[in-house]
């Protein structure tokens, strides 16, 4: 059981670090650098889910991001 979790841990850790990569390839290291530090910013402290992310990264690179969303993370 623990060899399990550690296995569905560094699956989901690591897919989730892949993701972030595409994000940041496909909106562009600047757009990317001012989503997090925005996300950051207005999420400190504060229940936020992956829309709230979405809408900061697609405010930031102005671009629709519902289809890499959709793809890549949901």
């Amino acid at each position: 059981l623990k060899s399990d979790s550690r296995v569905f841990r560094a699956t989901v850790y690591n897919k989730g670090a892949l993701v972030l990569h595409m994000l940041r390839r496909l909106v562009g290291e600047g757009a990317f650098m001012r989503g997090l530090q925005r996300f950051y910013g207005t999420s400190r402290f504060r229940r936020v889910g992956t829309d709230d992310l979405r809408a900061v990264f697609e405010q930031e690179a102005d671009l629709p991001l519902e289809r890499f969303f959709e793809r890549w993370v949901y």
